[in-house]
Parts: C-alpha cells; sequence; structure tokens
C-alpha cells in the first residue's frame, strides 16, 4: 500500500495556518487603528478640555475704582440716558456748581481693540476731564484723563481697572482670550474728587459677522459724595500713601 508523501500532508496543514495567521494579522491591524482612533479622540477631548477651562476672569455686577484724582471738587448732579450709535464720538458737558469757571467734559470714542479671541472687537472707549477757563485766550484749559487710577504720567504696570472705561461686547471674558476687559453689562462706578460717575449699560446688539456695535445703550450718573464717604476716602488714601512710604524706606 502506498502512502501519501509528508509534502503531501502539510501543504493543507500550512494552507491552514496561513490563513489563520492571515485572519489573526487583519483582527491585530484592526485593533491598532481602532487603538489610534481612540487615542486621537482622547486627545482631541483633552485638547478641548484644557481650552475650556482656561481661568475665567470675575463676572462682578458692579466694580468701583479709586481714580487718582482727591479733593473736594462737586459736579452738578444728573443722570443721562445715552444711546451709542453711528457716529465715531459723542460729547457731554457738564458744571461744577461751586466754580462756574470749571467744567467737565464727558466723551465716548469708537475703538477697535484686538484680543487673542478677536482682531477687531468693536467697543466704546468714555474719557471725562476737567475743563477749566482760559481767560486769556477765551478757551479752556483740558486736564488729566479722569476714570484713572493711575493719573498724569507713564507708568509701567497698569491695574485691570484702567480699563474700566472701556465697553466691550463680551458677556463672560476670559484673561487669556479677552485681556483685562470687564464684562460689558459690568456697572462701574469711578470715584473722583468728591463726587462720583457711575455706568451702567441696559441694553446693546453686536453683529459679530460684521464686527460692528450697532448699539450701546447706558444711564450714566453724577452724583455728589456724602461728607462721612468722603472722610472715609481720604483715610484710605492717606493710609494707604503712608505704607507706600514704609516699603519704600
Amino acid at each position: 500500500m502506498k502512502t501519501p508523501s509528508s509534502s503531501r500532508l502539510s501543504r493543507p496543514i500550512l494552507d491552514l495556518q496561513l490563513q489563520t495567521a492571515g485572519r489573526d494579522l487583519s483582527t491585530s491591524s484592526n485593533r491598532v487603528v481602532k487603538a489610534f482612533i481612540l487615542l486621537c479622540f482622547v486627545v482631541s477631548c483633552c485638547q478641548t478640555a484644557s481650552a475650556q477651562s482656561l481661568p475665567a476672569l470675575q463676572t462682578n455686577d458692579l466694580i468701583e475704582v479709586k481714580t487718582w484724582k482727591t479733593g473736594d471738587g462737586k459736579i452738578t448732579e444728573k443722570v443721562l440716558n445715552v444711546s451709542l450709535r453711528t457716529e465715531p464720538q459723542y460729547k457731554f458737558v457738564l458744571d461744577d456748581p461751586t466754580d462756574p469757571e470749571k467744567h467737565y467734559e464727558l466723551r465716548f470714542i469708537a475703538r477697535s481693540e484686538h484680543t487673542l479671541r478677536t482682531r477687531s472687537l468693536p467697543c466704546w472707549s468714555a474719557d471725562f476731564r476737567e475743563l477749566t477757563k482760559d481767560k486769556a485766550s477765551g478757551g479752556n484749559f483740558v486736564g488729566f484723563h479722569l476714570l484713572s487710577t493711575e493719573g498724569p504720567g507713564v507708568g509701567d504696570y497698569f491695574s485691570r481697572k484702567e480699563w474700566a472705561a472701556h465697553f466691550c461686547p463680551i458677556e463672560e471674558p476670559n484673561e487669556v482670550l479677552d485681556g483685562h476687559f470687564y464684562p460689558i453689562r459690568t456697572e462701574r462706578r469711578f470715584l473722583i474728587e468728591g463726587f462720583l460717575v457711575a455706568f451702567k449699560v441696559v441694553d446693546y446688539r453686536y453683529d459679530e459677522t460684521k464686527a460692528r456695535l450697532k448699539n450701546l445703550d447706558l444711564v450714566i450718573e453724577f452724583r455728589n459724595s456724602p461728607q462721612d464717604e468722603l472722610l472715609s476716602r481720604r483715610k484710605s488714601a492717606h493710609a494707604k500713601s503712608k505704607n507706600h512710604l514704609l516699603t519704600k524706606n
């Protein structure tokens, strides 16, 4: 009796082994591809979570700014309802009831600011200055910007409150992406000499596609400070100055 050769016996076995190995290799490849896709998804989620977890600035409803100008100056108390729209600049003049030669000028200037989030962010900037009559020329001496904590001169450091007079269409600003700007609806109160100026945004419309702030509606209040509040502010300013001198020495 003839017996089949060993090569004939091993050929089907070899083919079966190759087919099994091919299936195993295909399965392994699929697992590798699936693992790679899963890894990409995890990395993408981590990046998204990281971007979303950037530190957010406080969205306070009210901030109070103690400006550089101290003294007993007063202002005519009034409330203005202002609507800023298409004009590049708006101007208002207010009187000092104790000095007929002195006035205050409030201007709103349209600006375009640059942030990491928005290349061209339309904003309104408030500028408030003292005007003193120049009898010789008949014009006015224009003082320094009063809505500031730093005052005249050039400084190396500016606190976030230096941007309190800017109104930009940002509801929940992010310190990294939006810089120092406050939420647009945050009320701002500036303490100047013996009075305060308060700004409150009541409505605004922002066209993000056209980078245009269509309107900004505000209520602005000018109010003289009570005497006890003035005394408290003077004591606070004196203590701050004293501590500064002690630290310097």
